[in-house]
C-alpha cells in the first residue's frame, strides 16, 4: 500500500506528571460523598454522566479515592494497585478536571488514567479514562534487560538501533487492556519513513508481548535554522535572504495568531513555548516544538511548509502532546492526525477570512506541484485520494502506516466537515442529515473536547465521540450536542442510536479457531437487571457465533446466537450481575465488529 502521506512527527510528551510518590501499602484518607452507584470496569474505556458523587473541598486525593472506590473488585483483579491525582486543571468555565493515574507498586500504569469531573461545588458529572486488568500481573521480572532489549528490537523489525535510554521496569498496557510488568526503553532507528524514536515496553517474564508508543507524529517566539544549526531569522529580525525561512516565519506567525485569537492559547504548549524551525531538512516534521522543513522533490512534493495548513497540522501536534496527548498509533492515533488536519483547515479558513472550495484540500499548495486542483487529503470527501477511509465500519484494520493514523483520520475529518456545513454523507453510507452549527461553533467544540480532560492517552472514536458531544454540552446546550452525535452518526462512529452507529462497539479479528475473544474489549461488564442486547457482525465467508455469560463462581453461558453465518443477535433479561459476551469461529476467519446496547 502506497501511504503519499507528508510525514508528520510529533514527540509525544511523558504520560504522568506524579504529584507524590506512593508504595503499595499506602491508601487515601480524604472521602468522598457517594450520591449513585456506578461500577468502573477494568481493562476497558469507560465514560460515565450523571450524579456521581461528590469531592471535599481540600482534601488530597479526594478524587483518587472516589475512583478506587467506583472500580470493580472481582476475582479477575488483583488487589496490589491504588490510584493517584497527578493533575488538576480548572477551565475558563469554572470546571475542575482531575486525572488520577492507576500504579502497581509503587509503579504507574502506563497507559492507564481516569478524568475525574467536577463542578464549581466539587460534584462530580462525568468520569473518564481506561483502567487497567491486573490479574495475574508479574510482580518480579524473569529476563535481564539486556533480553528485553534484544526481543525489543526482534519484535518491532529493528535491525539497527540506538539505546537512548536503558530498560528499566515499569507497568504498561496491553491492546487488550491488561497491565504487565515491562521493561522501557526508548530506542532510536531508521525505518522507511526516516528517523524514529519510540517508547518500547517489553514484557519483563519472556512473552513475546510489546507494546512500542512512537515519540514522533510525522507531520510567538520564532527561530528559522538552517540543516546546520545557523541562524536565519528569529523573532522581530528583518527578512532572511532565503525565502523559504522567511515563508516558515510568516506560517508560523499565523498559526500562532490563529491559536491565541480563537482560543486564547499561547503557543502550542499554552505558555509561550518557543517556535523553532529547521528548513531544508526532512520532510515535515515536528518534535518537541521543532518543525523540520524539507523541500520535496519537485515532482510528488514541493516545499512542504510554504503551505500553512501543513504548518498548523504540525503545530496543532504540539498542541495535542500538551493535551490529550494520544497515542500514535490505531485510533488513537488516527484521532491525532485527524485534529491536525481539522485545525489546520480551521486556520487556513480563519486566515482567508471565509471558507472556500479550497478550505477542505490538505496540502493543495504542496502535493503534486505540477498538478492542478489536487490535494493530499480531502477532509469533505476522504475518499477521494484512493486511500483514506470515511465510514468507521469500513475503517483500515490492519498494521501499516501504524494502525492506520493518516487512512482512518478521514473518518473524523469528515465528520467534523458536516458539522460545520451540515449535510449527509458524500457516498450515502449513511442517511443521517446533519445540522450545519458552522466553523466558529464547531472549532470551540473541538477544542474543548482537546482540553477539557474527556480524552484520555488512548481514546478511539468511541470515546472521541463521548467527548466531543460532552463539550458541545459544556459550551452551548442540546441542540449543539445534538449535532455533534448527528455528525458521529453519519460516518458510523460507535456508541450512537441512529446511524451506523452503535452503543459501546469493538472490533477483533478471528483467525478460524473456536476458541474465544471476548468482547467489549475483553472484558466484562456490571449489569444491574433488565435486558442486555449485544450483536454481532462479521465476514460473509465465515460462520461466527455469539454467547453471553455470566460470572457464578465461574463463567456460564446464559443466551447463544448460532446461526449458519456471522451476523448474530442476543437480547437477554438478566438479574444483576457481572456478564460478558464471546465471540466464537464455527469456521473461517476474518475481522468482526461488536456492538452492546446500552
Amino acid at each position: 500500500m502506497k501511504l503519499s502521506t507528508f510525514i508528520v512527527f510529533c514527540v509525544l510528551s511523558s504520560f504522568f506528571v506524579v504529584a507524590q510518590s506512593l508504595d503499595a501499602t499506602q491508601t487515601p484518607t480524604a472521602t468522598f460523598e457517594r450520591n449513585s452507584a456506578v461500577g468502573l470496569q477494568r481493562g476497558v474505556s469507560v465514560f460515565f454522566e450523571g450524579d456521581l458523587g461528590t469531592l471535599v473541598a481540600g482534601k488530597r486525593n479526594s478524587a483518587a479515592q472516589l475512583v478506587t472506590e467506583l472500580s470493580v473488585s472481582v476475582a479477575e483483579n488483583a488487589s496490589i494497585d491504588n490510584m493517584v491525582e497527578a493533575t488538576t486543571k480548572t477551565d475558563e468555565l469554572g470546571l475542575t478536571h482531575t486525572k488520577v493515574h492507576q500504579y502497581i507498586n509503587g509503579l504507574p500504569v502506563v497507559g492507564a488514567e481516569v478524568v475525574v469531573h467536577s463542578d464549581t461545588a466539587g460534584q462530580v458529572y462525568c468520569v473518564n479514562g481506561l483502567l487497567a486488568r491486573t490479574a495475574n500481573v508479574a510482580t518480579e521480572a524473569t529476563i535481564t534487560g539486556r533480553k528485553a532489549l534484544q526481543l525489543a528490537l526482534k519484535l518491532n523489525e529493528i535491525r539497527k538501533g540506538e539505546v537512548l535510554s536503558a530498560p528499566k521496569l515499569a507497568y504498561a498496557v496491553d491492546d487488550n487492556g491488561d497491565a504487565f510488568l515491562a521493561y522501557e526503553m526508548t530506542i532510536a532507528h531508521e525505518d522507511e519513513l526516516g528517523y524514529q524514536e519510540d517508547r518500547i515496553f517489553v514484557d519483563a517474564t519472556g512473552q513475546r508481548r510489546v507494546v512500542s508508543l512512537p515519540l514522533f507524529c510525522q507531520a510567538k517566539n520564532r527561530r528559522i535554522l538552517n540543516a546546520s544549526g545557523t541562524l536565519l531569522r528569529s523573532e522581530g529580525q528583518a527578512p532572511s535572504s532565503d525565502s523559504y525561512a522567511n515563508a516558515i516565519y510568516d506560517n508560523f506567525g499565523i498559526t500562532y495568531d490563529y491559536y491565541a485569537a480563537v482560543f486564547g492559547r499561547d503557543s502550542y504548549d499554552d505558555r509561550g513555548g518557543r517556535l523553532t524551525a529547521y528548513v531544508h531538512t526532512g520532510s515535515a516534521s515536528w518534535g518537541g516544538g521543532t518543525m523540520y522543513c524539507g523541500d520535496g522533490d519537485g515532482v510528488e512534493f514541493g516545499r512542504f511548509c510554504e503551505s500553512l495548513d501543513v504548518v498548523a497540522h504540525e503545530f496543532t501536534h504540539g498542541v495535542t502532546d500538551a493535551e490529550s496527548n494520544l497515542e500514535y498509533r490505531n485510533e488513537s492515533g488516527a484521532l491525532n492526525e485527524a485534529f491536525s488536519d481539522i485545525f489546520g483547515s480551521s486556520c487556513t479558513i480563519w486566515d482567508d477570512g471565509r471558507i472556500s472550495n479550497e478550505s477542505w484540500m490538505l496540502g493543495e499548495e504542496i502535493y503534486t506541484p505540477g498538478t492542478a486542483g489536487d490535494a493530499l487529503r480531502y477532509m469533505d470527501n476522504p475518499t477521494r485520494d484512493n486511500q483514506s477511509y470515511d465510514y468507521y465500519p469500513e475503517r483500515y484494520t490492519g498494521t501499516a502506516d501504524r494502525g492506520g493514523v493518516h487512512l482512518n483520520s478521514g473518518i473524523a475529518n469528515l465528520a467534523y466537515v458536516l458539522l460545520v456545513e451540515g449535510g449527509s454523507h458524500p457516498r450515502g453510507k449513511t442517511t443521517v442529515n446533519v445540522p450545519a452549527i458552522g466553523l466558529q461553533k464547531a472549532q470551540a467544540i473541538f477544542y474543548r473536547t482537546q482540553i477539557g480532560g474527556y480524552l484520555t492517552t488512548r481514546s478511539g472514536f468511541a470515546e472521541m465521540r463521548s467527548a466531543s458531544a460532552r463539550a458541545a454540552k459544556d459550551l452551548y446546550g442540546d441542540t449543539e450536542e445534538a449535532a455533534v452525535q448527528a455528525a458521529w452518526d453519519a460516518v458510523g462512529a460507535p456508541g450512537g442510536s441512529t446511524g451506523g452507529g452503535c452503543a459501546n462497539s469493538s472490533n477483533g479479528t478471528l483467525t478460524g479457531s473456536r476458541d474465544s475473544n471476548i468482547e467489549p474489549n475483553g472484558t466484562y461488564f456490571y449489569h444491574t437487571g433488565g435486558a442486555i442486547e449485544g450483536t454481532l457482525s462479521g465476514p460473509s465467508s465465515a460462520d461466527f457465533d455469539l454467547y453471553l455469560q455470566v460470572y457464578s463462581g465461574g463463567w456460564v453461558t446464559v443466551d447463544s446466537s448460532e446461526s449458519a453465518s456471522s451476523e448474530e443477535s442476543i437480547s437477554y433479561n438478566g438479574n444483576a450481575g457481572y456478564y460478558r459476551f464471546v465471540v466464537y469461529s464455527y469456521s473461517g476467519s476474518g475481522s468482526y465488529t461488536f456492538c452492546k446496547g446500552d
